[in-house]
């Protein structure tokens, strides 16, 4: 027989694997063992789910592999474990969704490196067409710049949850405020002026959250100042609909069309007046607005 003490050690070893275990099945019922082991970190039990047969690649019900939950939760040896072992660097769940976008949008640096090193597709794309720098680029500043230093297509367009068509890594930045992303992917050749199929642009999407710095950034870079969405507005109508006092001041100042008329034929000033933004009236006034 083992000593107490070490029957005691593989006791907690069990009890902390089935806890493990539960967790990971509370949170996704379709879990399979070795993925439910990959979700915890746990390579000893995924070793022994492997010694006892287990595939690799087993997908759960939404298609997702081991190295998917893995990648997703940042668990470095797990990782490493699975493409050791022979995982498939580029598998895809039911939603065209892989390891590298997992980790890309989690912000997991050093995991998004080891799948670039066994592989990794880094351009590709999910149902939507979002690829991991897109995933990347709603914060995760080292990621994106791995990404980058790997060739990503930097201007990829998706789909939106909307319906859109060519959101591209620059629109999410964008509108999330990550000025350093924004001007990492401008740096490496980002189309300042790409449009969706609606016209939006980047510029425009920035005033969503008055991201002031971050339309700075997109004007220095030669934004169009009067590009047109389909219905005819321009980044200034948007700015002044999303009241940013800031961002209509930089419009202003890089020559926007003061006057220009977009959806339901309105101006900035009538936008302004209707929805109380005296000092962007008083900005719009001063800038020669008609009355």
């Amino acid at each position: 027989m083992l000593p107490e003490r070490e029957m005691k050690s593989i006791q907690l070893a069990i009890s902390g694997l089935l806890i493990a275990f539960i967790t990971a099945c509370a949170s996704n019922p379709s879990l399979t063992p070795l993925s439910a082991a990959a979700f915890a970190g746990d390579t000893r039990t995924m070793q022994a789910l492997l010694d006892k047969g287990t595939d690799v690649n087993a997908k759960d019900i939404k298609g997702n592999s081991p190295l998917i939950y893995a990648a997703g939760k940042g668990h470095e040896a797990a990782v490493q474990f699975l493409l050791d072992k022979g995982a498939d660097v580029n598998a895809q769940n039911k939603g065209a969704y892989t390891a590298l976008m997992a980790a890309s949008g989690h912000g997991h640096t050093n995991v998004t490196r080891a799948l670039m090193a066994k592989g990794a597709d880094v351009n590709a794309k999910d149902k939507d067409g979002v690829t991991a720098l897109m995933y990347a680029a709603k914060g995760h500043f080292d990621v994106v710049q791995v990404l980058l230093d790997k060739d990503a297509d930097v201007n990829a367009g998706a789909r939106t949850h909307a319906g859109s068509l060519g959101y591209t890594a620059l629109m999410t930045a964008s509108e999330k405020g990550y000025t350093n992303i924004v001007q990492a992917l401008l740096a490496k050749g980002a189309d300042v002026n790409a449009k969706m199929d609606n016209g939006v642009t980047a510029l425009m999407v920035s005033t969503f959250g008055g991201q002031v710095a971050v339309a700075q950034a997109l004007l220095d870079k030669g934004a169009d100042v009067n590009a047109k969405d389909i219905e005819g507005s321009s980044p200034l109508l948007y700015a002044v609909n999303n009241g940013s006092v800031g961002i209509t001041q930089a419009l202003l100042t890089k020559g926007a069309d003061v006057n220009t008329r977009g959806y339901k034929r309105m101006t900035a000033l009538e936008i302004a007046r209707q929805k109380g933004y005296e000092k962007i009236v008083q900005l719009l006034k001063d800038a020669g607005a008609k009355q």
